[in-house]
């Protein structure tokens, strides 16, 4: 693709795997490129939490996505209609994405978030990947955008999960951030709560899995800045959770 791009003053981005230049295309959007770069100290300690919270043990597996990857991934996520931010254009070695004007998820979380719409956005987007076999991976709360308080875009795909836990692990993932970042935890836990009910009654995913991987979270976070202190309910009585609601 013939994109013409011209360089902006602006000071690059260092990210723990990428740096970020900007750039700005005819029409006057701000466009971020995007160049993975190696990080092997911090890929063993994210090695090294998924092994603590029980990933590998289940089978799981993962590994690095490159730039050509994600940006073929991003178009074709956006295509089938999730809120995923599609490149401009990407090479092997880079991808240049609309920049986008928003807070991060877990920012909104922390700032006393509690729209049902939004984490309803968030955690449907992540089944509704599952139900079409697409994991986005590292979904954490920073990779997520919430914009104008009314929508969601994910971003960041580089760590690709492989194996047969890996919806269960991101699903896993996706609600004990909500609730670790969460500034509204006695709220938001009672709303998570009632949506595990719903995803145990679907039998989309496997519960005792689910139940381990969410467990993981806890377990491993303890005495940690993520430690999360609220439980979400994981027994028999997440059958009750909507009277609660």
């Amino acid at each position: 693709m013939n994109l013409k791009l011209t360089p902006l003053k602006r000071k690059k981005l260092r990210g723990d795997l990428n740096r970020y230049s900007f750039f700005r295309d005819k029409n006057g959007r701000v466009i971020l490129c995007r160049k993975p770069v190696e990080n092997w100290i911090l890929w063993e300690e994210i090695r090294k939490e998924y092994e603590g919270i029980g990933f590998f043990r289940l089978g799981g597996e993962i590994r690095r996505r490159s730039a050509i990857e994600q940006g073929k991934l991003g178009c074709e996520w956006a295509a089938r209609g999730l809120p995923v931010l599609a490149p401009v254009k990407f090479s092997a070695t880079r991808g240049w994405y609309p920049f986008i004007n928003g807070v991060s998820y877990s920012q909104w979380l922390t700032s006393g978030g509690v729209s049902s719409k939004i984490i309803d956005l968030y955690i449907d987007s992540v089944v509704k990947a599952h139900q079409n076999n697409f994991v986005y991976g590292d979904r954490w709360g920073p990779n997520t955008m919430v914009v104008d308080d009314t929508t969601i875009v994910h971003f960041d795909f580089d760590i690709s999960l492989e194996g047969f836990p890996a919806k269960e692990f991101e699903l896993a993932q996706a609600m004990y951030y909500t609730l670790c970042f969460s500034s509204r935890k006695d709220l938001i836990s009672q709303y998570l709560t009632w949506r595990l009910s719903l995803i145990k009654r679907s039998g989309q995913y496997n519960w005792e899995v689910l139940s381990k991987l969410i467990e993981g979270h806890y377990r491993h976070f303890t005495s940690t800045k993520y430690s999360c202190k609220k439980r979400l309910i994981l027994n028999d009585d997440v059958e009750g959770a909507k009277d609660r609601r």
